[in-house]
């Protein structure tokens, strides 16, 4: 029985030993290209999923997002606060209006005001154009009673129709137009003194509220708007006193520019 039992397991031995002898020559076994390409999706599934994670879709970044095309219109220009100057310069002689009656007119001498100089100061402190236009203007009306009441300016009429300026530096308070003064502006020149300028055609361009003006700033054509009763003229004020009042430039002082001693 034993020597069965020996003869049996010696058998099994040599068959074991066959076997594994013919796995170590035997060539490995070769993949399909199905089986290749399947491993080669998951080493590369493999890869991305070490580098960060998800998917391959997930991986794809985002498209950058184009940037918005240049505005073609150039920005607003700022808001002018100090208009433009001119090359004005007031005319050394003032003729008196050779038609009809001026009322309250200075002394003539000849056809012109005598002893007429184009700048007096005022309150000791501001010089001031006494005829703040240009072209043919003459004197048709002083400052004082006139047709049973106060005129509180001097009218200069204007053919053909001049410019008016700034009679000195200053701020402008007012651009408006009234019924009475049509295009009105006034200007605060400092040390209590205003001027007012009323009848205009038209504001010039950059004459509004708050913009500080030079001597000689262009305000506008001469013009006849509002109540004027007579040709195109400007009617001008001389005022004093303090705007911070509850009529504003109306209740001002006004007074006579030839009142106040001539400068050069």
């Amino acid at each position: 029985m034993q020597a069965s039992i020996r003869s049996s397991g010696l058998a099994l031995s040599f068959v074991v030993a066959a076997t594994l002898a013919a796995c170590a020559t035997a060539p490995p076994p070769t993949a399909t290209p199905a089986a290749q390409g399947n491993a080669s999706e998951d080493a590369l599934e493999a890869v991305r999923r070490a580098a960060g994670g998800g998917d391959a879709a997930a991986e794809t970044p985002a498209p950058e997002p184009s940037p918005p095309p240049p505005d073609p219109s150039p920005p607003n220009p700022p808001e002018p606060t100090r208009a433009a100057s001119s090359d004005f310069t007031p005319s050394p002689v003032l003729p008196v209006c050779p038609r009809g009656i001026v009322s309250n007119a200075p002394a003539p001498q000849g056809t012109n005001v005598s002893g007429y100089k184009p700048f007096v100061l005022v309150n000791d402190a501001v010089r001031v154009a006494v005829n703040p236009t240009s072209g043919d203007t003459c004197l048709s009306s002083g400052f004082g009673p006139r047709w049973g009441s106060q005129h509180k300016g001097v009218d200069y009429r204007s053919d053909p129709p001049g410019n008016v300026y700034a009679a000195a530096p200053g701020r402008v308070l007012e651009a408006l137009f009234r019924n009475d003064f049509g295009v009105m502006i006034v200007i605060d020149h400092g040390n209590g003194v205003y001027t007012r300028y009323a009848h205009l055609a038209r504001l010039a361009d950059e004459i509004r509220h708050g913009v500080e003006v030079d001597f000689g700033t262009y305000l506008g054509p001469v013009g006849s708007s509002g109540g004027a009763t007579s040709s195109v003229h400007l009617h001008y004020e001389l005022l004093i006193g303090d705007y911070d009042n509850p009529k504003r430039s109306f209740g001002l002082t006004p007074i006579s520019p030839f009142s106040r001693p001539y400068v050069d």
